[in-house]
């Protein structure tokens, strides 16, 4: 005999918060391997622009690392367990992420391809990173909603679980601003 379990509107949300939560953070962990790539190919984003780019990528992954700990979020994704989210130093070879961004180029020859397909890589990185944390705010709606109806808790404050995902929100577009990323494709054309 089959047992059905109801699964309440609070877990069905933190699943969703959490799921949204560790593909934007291996999405931002993946961006600032290619962020570090870019300063150190670009002469554009040597100084304070590659740093800027850098902290505010960096500042992003820890807005959601936070959140997903202080509400212990972990627990309804096994993302969080693997080593890509908790290890920001994932390594990723140059031939490789070269490779990606030659291509990304559109196959042309040089360093100026490679600079322009690398600096694309990012913007769809942050792109998609930006998409996950906005499904990301849209659960956490519904988390802090539904919290009261079913007498759970996620964090001592529901309102700071949204704060940490708008800041990692904000981080991102800061990313977009500092690395001038935006002219690379119209997804941030009204979002920046």
């Amino acid at each position: 005999m089959m047992s059905l379990h109801y699964v309440w509107p609070s877990h069905t949300a933190a699943s969703s918060v959490s799921h949204k939560l560790a593909t934007a953070c291996s999405w931002l962990t993946h961006a600032a391997i290619v962020a570090e790539r870019l300063v150190a190919i670009d002469p554009h984003y040597r100084g304070t622009t590659g740093w800027d780019l850098q902290i505010a990528i960096n500042d992003a992954i820890t807005h959601v690392k936070a959140a997903v700990r202080v509400h212990d979020l972990s627990k309804f994704d096994p993302s969080w367990s693997s080593r890509a989210i908790h290890d920001s130093n994932t390594e990723c070879t140059t031939t490789a992420l070269d490779t990606m961004a030659y291509n990304a180029g559109t196959h042309r020859a040089g360093h100026r391809a490679l600079r322009r397909g690398t600096a694309w890589l990012l913007s769809q990185d942050l792109a998609n990173a930006f998409e996950n944390l906005t499904g990301a705010a849209e659960s956490a709606a519904r988390l802090v909603a539904n919290e009261d109806a079913d007498d759970t808790s996620f964090g001592a404050i529901g309102w700071d679980l949204e704060t940490a995902i708008d800041d990692a929100l904000i981080d991102v577009r800061d990313a977009m601003r500092a690395g001038r990323l935006a002219k690379l494709g119209t997804y941030w054309e009204g979002k920046l």
